[in-house]
C-alpha cells in the first residue's frame, strides 16, 4: 500500500512539472510578457523564460527513477515554495499579473487560489521526503515490458485527451472573439443611422499623443460636468462609449465594474452614453456622475469613436494614450494591460505598428544633411519639444498644408513644438527651408523615417524634451491638427486646451 502511494505521489508530480515545463516552452512569448508583468528586469527575462521550464522538466524527469526521486521531491517543494512566497508577494502589492504558471495549457491572473493550489502541490512533495532517500519505490526501469507499454499508453492516451481539450478550448475562445467583434460591427448603437461613406475602420481616431478635446456633458442626474472636474482626481481616464440599445455594451458592464473596483486607485471610468436618462440608470451601474450623455454623437465624434463598446484611455496628463478599443473582449484585454503595468501609465503599445521605435521609447541616434548642406543629429531634439513632420514636393496634400502650417508656426504660443521638416528628396527642399525658416533634413535612404514607422506624407510624430517619442505616426493633415491640439477631427478649430 506504502509503495503505491509512493508511486502515486511521484507521477502526481511528474505531471504537474512535465505540463508546467512543456506548456512553457510551447508558448515562450506569453512566458517573457508574464515575467515583465512581474516586475523582473528585462535583460534577464529571456534567460529566465527559457530557464524556468528547462528546471521543471529536468525535475519531473528526475521523478521518474528512485535513484534521484527524492532529491527531486526536495527540488519540487524548493520551488513550489519560492513560487507561493513570490506570488503572496505581488498580491500584497496589489499586482494580479498573468501567473502563465501552465503555459500555453492554462494562464490566468495570480489570485489566492494561486497559492492554495500551489500548497495542495506541495502535499506528495513532502510526502516523498519524509519517506527518505531509500524508501522511493518502484524504480520505472524494473517494470515489466506489459506493464511499461500499458502505463505509456495509458499516459498517451491522458496526454492526447488533455491536447484535444486545449484545442477546444482555444477554438470556443476565437468563436467567442469572433462573434463579439460581429456583435460589434452589426449592432453599435441601434438606431444611430449611418452612411455607408461615413464608416470607418473601428480604430481609426485621435492619434496616440493627442490632447484630449474639450467638452462639457451633462450627467444622468443632470448635472453639468466640466472637463476641468472629469480631470479633477488627477488620475488617468477611461473613456467607455456605450448605448443602452448596445447588447454588447450590457454584457460589458458587470466586467467594468469589477474592473473599476479593482483599478480605482489608478484608473477612474467615466461613460459616455445617449438616450434618455432613466434607461441609463435601468442598465448602467456606475456613480450618475460618472455617466454623461451625448445629444447627438458630438462626444464620440470628438474622439472619432465609430462603435459601441468602444473604450479610449487617456493618461493623467490628458493625452489620448491608445487607440480607439472597439468591443467587450478587446476592453477586457487593455484593462488587463493597464493592471499589468506597473506604476502611471503613459501609453499602451499598438502590438500591430510597423515603427522600430515605440510610443515611450527614444529616438535613435542619427545624424543627417539638411536642404542647406549643414548637419543635424539626434543631439539636437534635446531640451524642447518637436514636431517631425514628413514632407513630400510631390504631394498635394503637403501643398495644401503648407500655408496653414506656416501660420501655425508664426503664431504658435511658448509651449508649442518646435518643427522639423524631414523629406527624401532635396527638390524643392531648400526653397520650403528658406520659407519657413526650419531645418528639412534629407532622409534618401528612409533609414530613419522607418525607424519611426512614417510611411506616407503628410505625416508627423511628436518627440520630448528628452527625445522621446510621445506620439504615434499622424497621418494626414487632419491627424496632424489634432496631434497639435490645433483641430478637432472634424477640422473645427478648438477654441481652448482641454485642461
Amino acid at each position: 500500500m506504502l509503495e503505491a502511494l509512493i508511486f502515486l505521489a511521484r507521477v502526481s508530480l511528474f505531471a504537474v512539472f512535465s505540463i508546467a515545463g512543456l506548456g512553457k516552452l510551447s508558448d515562450l512569448k506569453g512566458e517573457k510578457k508574464s515575467l515583465e508583468g512581474f516586475g523582473v528586469p528585462r535583460r534577464i527575462v529571456p534567460i529566465l523564460a527559457v530557464l524556468l521550464p528547462t528546471v521543471e522538466l529536468t525535475i519531473a524527469f528526475c521523478l521518474l527513477f528512485s535513484s534521484t526521486a527524492h532529491f527531486a521531491a526536495i527540488s519540487a517543494l524548493v520551488l513550489l515554495l519560492v513560487f507561493t512566497a513570490f506570488l503572496a508577494y505581488q498580491l500584497a502589492k496589489g499586482n494580479s499579473a498573468d501567473c502563465h504558471c501552465f503555459g500555453s495549457i492554462k494562464s490566468e491572473p495570480i489570485s489566492p487560489k494561486s497559492l492554495v493550489r500551489n500548497f495542495l502541490f506541495m502535499i506528495p512533495a513532502v510526502f516523498l521526503i519524509f519517506q527518505g532517500e531509500n524508501a522511493q519505490k518502484p524504480d520505472f526501469l524494473t517494470f515489466s515490458f506489459e506493464f511499461s507499454l500499458a502505463l505509456f499508453f495509458g499516459l498517451a492516451v491522458i496526454a492526447l485527451l488533455g491536447l484535444i481539450c486545449f484545442y477546444m478550448k482555444k477554438i470556443i475562445e476565437n468563436q467567442t472573439k469572433i462573434l463579439r467583434q460581429l456583435e460589434v460591427l452589426s449592432f453599435g448603437e441601434v438606431g444611430v443611422e449611418r452612411k455607408v461613406e461615413e464608416v470607418k475602420h473601428p480604430e481609426e481616431g485621435l492619434p496616440v499623443g493627442a490632447p484630449v478635446p474639450s467638452f462639457a456633458a451633462v450627467s444622468i442626474d443632470g448635472e453639468r460636468i466640466s472637463m476641468e472636474k472629469i480631470f479633477s482626481k488627477g488620475k488617468s481616464l477611461l473613456f467607455v462609449f456605450i448605448s443602452p440599445s448596445c447588447g454588447p455594451c450590457s454584457a460589458l458592464m458587470p466586467e467594468l465594474l469589477k474592473w473599476h473596483e479593482k483599478l480605482e486607485d489608478k484608473v477612474d471610468f467615466v461613460l459616455i452614453s445617449n438616450g434618455r436618462a432613466a434607461e441609463n440608470k435601468e442598465k448602467f451601474s456606475l456613480p450618475s456622475g460618472k455617466i454623461l450623455l451625448q445629444k447627438d454623437r458630438e462626444i464620440s465624434r470628438l474622439f472619432g469613436v465609430q462603435w459601441t463598446p468602444t473604450a479610449v484611455f487617456v493618461n493623467k496628463d490628458g493625452k489620448i494614450a491608445s487607440k480607439p478599443i472597439p468591443g467587450d473582449t478587446a476592453i477586457k484585454s487593455l484593462l488587463e494591460k493597464i493592471s499589468l503595468t506597473q506604476g502611471e501609465v503613459d501609453f499602451i503599445a499598438d502590438e500591430n505598428s510597423k515603427a522600430e521605435i515605440k510610443v515611450g521609447q527614444k529616438i535613435p541616434e542619427f545624424e543627417l544633411p539638411t536642404a542647406s548642406e549643414a548637419k543635424i543629429s539626434s543631439k539636437d531634439f534635446l531640451g524642447k519639444k518637436t514636431l517631425l513632420t514628413y514632407w513630400s514636393p510631390t504631394c498635394g496634400f503637403c501643398s495644401e498644408m503648407l500655408e496653414e502650417l506656416k501660420a501655425w508656426k508664426k503664431g504658435k504660443d511658448a509651449d508649442a513644438p518646435e518643427l522639423f521638416i524631414i523629406s527624401v528628396s532635396n527638390d524643392g527642399a531648400k526653397e520650403v527651408e528658406a520659407d519657413f525658416r526650419v531645418p528639412v533634413l534629407i532622409d534618401e535612404r528612409r533609414e530613419l523615417l522607418q525607424k519611426l514607422g512614417m510611411e506616407g506624407t503628410p505625416s508627423a510624430v511628436l518627440i520630448d524634451e528628452q527625445g522621446r517619442v510621445v506620439s504615434e505616426v499622424a497621418a494626414g493633415a487632419q491627424k496632424i491638427w489634432a496631434l497639435l491640439g490645433v483641430k478637432n477631427l472634424d477640422g473645427e478649430r478648438r477654441e481652448f486646451s482641454a485642461r
